[in-house]
This record gives C-alpha cells, sequence and structure tokens, in this order.
C-alpha cells in the first residue's frame, strides 16, 4: 500500500498476485465512459420500441375505423359473415332505435299542424287570403306565409299596400346600388328588364303557374318573353331537397319562396341568421326546393289573413328605389 501513487488506482483481490501492475487513471476513465455509452444505447432502443409499438397500434385503430361498414339485406343475408360481423350487425341494429337521455327527439304540435295544413289543397273556388303561421325549427323562429285562393304575380315598381286585390307582396329580385338595375335575368309580363347571369337560382311565372329551380340556363326565360310571363334571378337555397351553398356570410333576416310537396309558400326568418343555418333549416323542414328573396329589416312586403287584417313590414323610404320588384298574390278573378 505504501507504493501506491496519488495518480494510481490498484484493484485488491485475494486472486490477484501482489505484484499486478496498476492501472492509470486515464484507462479507467475510458473504461467507465464506455460503460456508460453502451447504457445510454440500450435506453434509446427501448425507447424505439415503445414508439413503433405505439404507432403500430394506432394505425391498427385507425384501419379498423376506415373498414367498409356491413350493409345487411335482410333475413337470410347473415349466412356469409362471422361471428364479429354478425355481432356488429346485432349491436346497430338494435341501436339505430335507442333514444338518448339528452338528446331526445322534441315533439313540435305546430310543426305537425302545419304539415297536415301544407298537405291539403285549398278549394278552388272561396276567399282569397294569405294564411300565416308562427313555428320554430332548429331553434329559428320563423314566420309562414301561405297564399290562399291567389295567382302568383311579378311586378316591377312600386305597389301600394291599399290595393285590396294583393294577399301577399314580398320583394322579389335584388337590384344594384350603383345604376338600381336588376341583378340578372328578369322578364316582366313578356318584356325584358334584366340581363345577366349572376345567381343561378330563379323563379318563372308563366299562365298564372309559378316554378322556382335551380341552374345556369333556364328555357323559361324565353318562353316568359314569348308568352307574356315573368322571370328572375335570386340567391338558390335548396335544390331536390338538397343544401346549396352560398358565398355569402353575414346574419341578416332572410326570406324565401318554397316548394314543398307541389305547394308554394315564403317562409321569412324572425331573427339574423346565416345562408347555411337558413337552408339547412329549410331543408329540415322537408322543403324541396328554395329561392332566395329579398331579406333584411329593410325590405317591404305586406299580407292580409282571413279577416282581411293588413300586417306590413320594412322601411318604406327603401322600397322606393328605381326597378324595385315584388312578388305578389293577388285575388283570383
Amino acid at each position: 500500500m505504501a507504493d501506491i501513487k496519488d495518480t494510481e488506482i490498484r484493484f485488491i483481490r485475494n486472486d490477484e498476485p501482489s505484484h499486478a501492475a496498476p492501472q492509470p487513471m486515464q484507462q479507467l476513465d475510458k473504461q467507465s465512459r464506455k460503460h456508460k455509452q453502451g447504457c445510454r444505447r440500450y435506453v434509446w432502443y427501448g425507447v424505439l420500441f415503445l414508439v413503433l409499438i405505439g404507432l403500430l397500434a394506432v394505425l391498427g385503430v385507425r384501419s379498423c375505423s376506415m373498414a367498409e361498414p356491413v350493409v345487411w339485406d335482410g333475413p337470410g343475408s347473415y349466412d356469409a359473415f362471422d361471428e364479429d360481423t354478425l355481432f356488429y350487425l346485432n349491436r346497430s341494429v338494435n341501436e339505430q332505435s335507442v333514444e338518448g337521455q339528452f338528446e331526445q327527439q322534441a315533439d313540435n304540435p305546430d310543426a305537425d299542424e302545419v304539415n297536415r295544413r301544407l298537405s291539403v289543397e285549398p278549394a278552388a273556388t272561396g276567399d282569397a287570403y294569405c294564411e300565416m303561421r308562427e313555428m320554430t325549427i332548429n331553434d329559428i323562429g320563423i314566420n309562414i306565409y301561405i297564399p290562399i285562393n291567389a295567382t302568383p304575380d311579378f311586378r316591377v315598381g312600386k305597389i301600394s299596400s291599399n290595393d285590396a286585390t294583393i294577399v301577399l307582396a314580398m320583394q322579389a329580385a335584388d337590384i344594384r346600388k350603383d345604376n338600381g338595375e336588376i341583378v340578372g335575368a328578369a322578364v316582366n309580363d313578356g318584356e325584358v328588364v334584366g340581363k345577366g347571369l349572376s345567381k343561378l337560382g330563379y323563379v318563372a311565372i308563366i299562365g298564372g303557374k309559378i316554378t322556382i329551380g335551380v341552374t345556369n340556363h333556364s328555357p323559361l326565360f324565353e318562353e316568359a318573353v314569348v308568352q307574356g310571363g315573368d322571370f328572375f334571378r335570386q340567391y338558390p337555397l335548396v335544390s331536390d331537397g338538397r343544401i346549396v351553398e352560398n358565398v355569402i356570410q353575414n346574419l341578416s333576416i332572410r326570406r324565401a319562396l318554397c316548394v314543398r310537396s307541389g305547394q308554394i309558400f315564403a317562409v321569412e326568418t324572425k331573427v339574423p341568421v346565416s345562408f347555411h343555418d337558413f337552408s339547412q333549416m329549410l331543408v329540415d323542414f322537408g322543403v324541396g326546393n328554395a329561392v332566395y328573396l329579398v331579406g333584411s329589416e329593410y325590405a317591404c312586403g305586406f299580407c292580409r289573413d282571413a279577416k282581411q287584417t293588413l300586417k306590413e313590414w320594412g322601411v318604406q323610404r327603401y322600397s322606393r328605389a328605381k326597378n324595385v320588384s315584388y312578388l305578389v298574390w293577388r285575388k283570383n278573378n
């Protein structure tokens, strides 16, 4: 022990000869570093292994969720399925009719009543009036205007609420702010009063029959010119029971002309909503086709109920613009 220097470390064991050569400090440090590096390497191997296992698990769950759903074709079609598939089918069929605790389908007596009323054709003879209903769909309060025993007409220019022959009037086509011209193609009593294709929705009135639809070119424009009918364009909202998206994103009072089960009526929201929410609400109400009418709280209109009580809306000074147009329903002659 006496001849061990300060720069030496000696390992003394029972089986080690007393004349074993001392190991320098630098050699011991080198061996220690190799040992630590080896430990770190094994740690990284373990981490990479765990990451790999996690990725494989995620990919496995995703592949299961993207699998094609199994469609049941009725009794007798179970023979080709294994037990796992049969369990999936049994679970799916049983859960389709389960009602949730917090998202129950709310009964809407008003909606049922309006649905029944709209499915009945009014009498060919009788008083002309506008039947008005209030209801809520998708948390959106709306007014429904149903013209009874009245003929539709498209008018360009000012109209008066004192005209007792009109049971329902709503502003129809948009007008340009810069020059006051009607936006898009328009025909009034066979005369072309507007040109262009800025909106794909259209309303045509020919021979007292009103038609609405969505297309970039409609032969009803030419037919309206030849037969002295009416035609104008507006934003499309619903086509064949499906939403038609519009790029406008603002909120506003919305109005629309709708076709549902072959019957025509107008809808107006009580609060400002987006185009998308308005279209979705109409689809959920069962509307097959719908075209926009001039919205906002400024657009003017009026209607008369069964007691001939007059209801008006809008701001009159905005209805004096050049080429303002209305979709009106008049009493049958």
